[in-house]
């Protein structure tokens, strides 16, 4: 029997004998730490490479980090300092701490003729299609259109802008489709929802238009009703009087009394008043179309009808967009509103940004960021870009950025300059550098040589690495609209009316996709695409397709035996082959000009959902599809935008979804929102670029990819 004292004694003995043979190198070997754990994969992160952030996205939070989509309009506040307008399909509040938040949402399919008001009691009135609702300061809506009992037969109406008096009574225009008729009325309904006609404006000529087409809206103290029109501004009194206050037919920019006035295009829901019953909307500064894309004025209508202009900005690039009214940059107003301590609320759609013209004649920005938007060279994120769009990279790691109607360069080691043309001309002139000018860069593409390829309004343009501009092919004589385009030599040859694309063969063969539209009295459509062939010295051919001919549908075949749908962007493999993206299809045309369908990026073709293609040193193309919504037996289905690679057999691989986890704004370190893409680049490595709102980012992993 062993006993406990010789059970202990025979454990040390061992014990001392292990230890012993591990001294001397015998006895097995030490346990083996436990391997480590595998490395994460590296994650592909966006990066800001050049310009400032900010742009369009849903994102609430503080004032300065919040961010509004490109569809904001109608602005108002309420007595206690709350602000709401109307974003895409959303209504957002920022409360008197600045911190905006998402309110509630609009009921209707249907957004653009939307707008709001509030009462003294904070409450929202909101027109959307045919309906009028009212919505208390929680969020609850109390009653909608069909308890304020409209005639059943002017159920085909649209409510179009709404507003109201002290009193609590709101007032509408209502447009009715009557009987095969348009009438045009302006209604109340009073604080306990009993309706009336004020006026019926259906007679009145509110020229250009030969019906009253109505802008914006607001009513004074006594419940006078002023209303915009196209360029002309109106009073209807409360016992139904209608007369013109100022503005002409004729329009144009003077500052006057009454009729000697212009206005050029009065922008919808921005008219307002303060207590002293001045008038202050928002004009075009361009008068040959509706789009405030030219600039926009701030104008002041006193009551005996004098009209000043406070502020007025042209579409020029810019560096700082608020500051004193004289300096101050607005880009597109899309509503005002004149608050209780006589602010006038800003509604700056083109900006993405609530913007506020204070009594001293500053012009902050107080909701969204302050937008970087301009023209500024320098070292990476301290630049400024205007509208970066066509992206090209050279084999030093140079890329080439398309900005409105010049070229940027950012080097290797983030530094911006301008390569050629100049921010304040809009011209066409070869040149060196900043004596060079551009009219609108559509298309770019880098030839073997290193030299730049530039589709310039209806020319193809070169742009060496020093900066020197030559106009190769093309002219603008022909008017834009209906324009087929011409084969021929340099200047003799012409494009129709629009190059959308450009890339270039190794032997430096250009070929350009061409857009030709027709102007005619039901609006601008499209008539057709070809691919057009340009050799290094100038000679433009039809390559594929026939001009004005037009199938959405595609027709395949070759050569002029192909027609094209909305053909937009082209990349050329190794082997001289070319691939074209035509309503989210991807073509593959040889070089004997034979066109077969190689791979489909939806289960529905539609036009315009590319937003960036390109091809990499091993003939995979890179393609940036933005999001689309199929219905399909009365059920929709979102495919979320993505940037997709399709390898040269056709196996299509998603790289990466957009999330949406920023709220479709283009933030650094988030999965890109490709809907934004506006140019795409690839390295041979593998990194993706991206010019996207104001910036151009990188999407990729750092530590894999140069």
């Amino acid at each position: 029997m062993i006993t406990q004292s010789q059970s202990i004694r025979t454990s040390i003995t061992l014990a001392l004998i292990s230890g012993m043979l591990m001294a001397c190198g015998g006895g097995g070997s030490s346990a083996e730490p436990p391997p480590a754990p595998p490395a994460p994969p590296p994650v592909a992160t966006l990066a800001l490479l050049a310009g400032q952030p900010g742009g369009a996205g849903y994102v609430d939070g503080p004032a300065s980090s919040a961010r509004f989509s490109g569809d904001i309009r109608s602005v108002t506040r309420t007595q206690a300092g709350d602000l709401y307008v109307i974003d895409g399909f959303k209504i957002r509040k920022q409360n008197a701490q600045g911190l905006v938040s998402t309110f509630g949402k609009l009921e209707s399919s249907t957004h653009y003729s939307a707008n709001l008001t509030t009462d003294a009691n904070g409450n929202l009135y909101v027109v959307e299609a045919n309906q009028l609702r009212k919505i208390d300061t929680g969020g609850v809506t109390v009653w909608r259109k069909g308890t304020v009992s409209f005639p059943p037969d002017e159920v085909m109406g649209t409510l179009e802008i709404v507003a109201n008096d002290p009193a609590g009574n709101v007032y509408l225009f209502h447009r009715i489709y009557q009987s095969g008729q348009t009438r045009s009325l302006i209604r109340k309904v009073s604080a306990e929802g009993e309706l009336s006609t004020v006026v019926d404006l259906s007679d009145l000529s509110f020229a250009p238009y030969t019906t009253a087409p109505a802008l914006a809206m607001d009513v004074d103290s006594a419940g006078n009703i002023y209303l915009a029109s196209a360029s002309q501004i109106w009073r209807v009194t409360v016992t139904g009087q209608v007369s013109l206050i100022a503005g002409h037919a004729q329009q144009g920019t003077a500052d006057g009394k009454g009729t000697e006035a212009r206005f050029c295009w009065l922008r919808p829901n921005s008219l307002t008043l303060d207590r002293l019953n001045n008038i202050y909307v928002a004009d075009t500064q361009s008068c040959n179309t509706p789009s405030a894309g030219n600039g926009t004025a701030i104008r002041k209508i006193s009551p005996d009808g004098t009209v000043t202009t406070l502020v007025s900005t042209t579409n020029l690039p810019i560096i700082q967009p608020d500051g004193p009214a004289a300096s101050a940059y607005l880009r597109e107003i899309s509503g005002l509103f004149m608050d209780q301590q006589d602010n006038l609320l800003i509604a700056d759609h083109g900006l993405y940004a609530i913007r506020q013209l204070d009594k001293l004649g500053q012009v902050t920005t107080i909701a969204g960021p302050t937008p970087a938007y301009g023209h500024l060279d320098g070292q990476a994120q301290l630049a400024h870009f205007r509208s970066p769009s066509n992206l090209v990279r050279a084999s030093n790691g140079d890329v080439y950025v398309g900005d409105g109607n010049v070229i940027r360069k950012i080097a290797a080691n983030g530094t911006v300059t301008t390569l050629a043309g100049s921010p304040g001309s809009n011209a066409v002139r070869d040149g060196n550098g900043p004596q060079a000018s551009f009219v609108s860069i559509s298309a770019m593409a880098l030839a073997p040589s290193g030299t730049l390829v530039v589709a310039d309004n209806r020319l193809i343009r070169t742009v060496s690495p020093e900066g020197v501009v030559t106009t190769l092919a093309g002219n603008n004589a022909a008017p834009i609209c209906s324009s087929l385009g011409q084969d021929g030599l340099g200047s003799s040859a012409a494009f129709g009316s629009f190059i959308a694309s450009l890339t270039v063969d190794k032997a430096g063969v250009i070929y350009a996709s061409e857009f030709l539209v027709d102007c005619g009295i039901i609006g601008i459509r499209a008539v057709g695409n070809v691919i057009r062939k340009i050799t290094p010295d100038g000679n433009v051919s039809t390559f594929v397709g026939k001009p004005g001919g037009f199938d959405p549908a595609i027709t395949l075949g070759q050569g002029s035996g192909v027609a094209f749908g909305f053909l937009l962007h082209l990349a050329v493999d190794s082997a001289g082959n070319l691939y074209a993206e035509d309503s989210r299809q991807i073509l593959k045309i040889t070089p004997a000009g034979v066109v077969s369908r190689f791979a489909s990026l939806s289960e529905e073709s539609s036009a315009f959902g590319v937003g960036g293609m390109a091809m990499d040193a091993n003939d995979n193309l890179y393609v940036s599809v933005a999001s689309q919504t199929i219905s399909r037996s009365g059920i929709a289905t979102t495919h979320p935008a993505a940037l997709k690679r399709i390898a040269p057999d056709g196996t299509i691989t998603t790289i990466v979804t957009a999330k949406g986890e920023s709220g479709g704004a283009v933030i650094a370190g988030s999965t890109p929102d490709f809907d934004r893409t506006r140019g795409l680049a690839i390295s041979p490595s593998g990194l993706v670029y991206l010019s996207m709102e104001y910036a151009v980012y990188t999407y990729g992993v750092p530590s894999l990819t140069k």
